[in-house]
């Protein structure tokens, strides 16, 4: 898709036939989805297309490995007022 070749442009290309991002574009992916959590009007699933992911679900099991909490619990710990 347009979208997807865009985000390639700009944070790196996904794998062929995996759904992960490429290590050497963790830390951009990471800041993308930290960004994009803290913008409590996007989706989670937004979050995992911003951050390169085609699916959310891949998009949350490579969160929770990185992160050991799901997006949403995440969001939900760090927009507490």
């Amino acid at each position: 898709s347009k979208a997807r070749r865009i985000i390639a442009r700009q944070i790196g290309p996904i794998e062929p036939g995996c759904n992960a991002p490429s290590p050497t574009s963790y830390s951009v992916r990471a800041g993308t989805a930290v960004r994009s959590l803290k913008n409590g009007s996007l989706s989670i699933g937004d979050v995992a297309m911003l951050s390169g992911f085609s699916e959310v679900s891949s998009f949350s099991r490579w969160f929770f490995q990185h992160f050991q909490q799901t997006p949403s619990s995440w969001r939900a710990q760090n927009l507490r007022g």
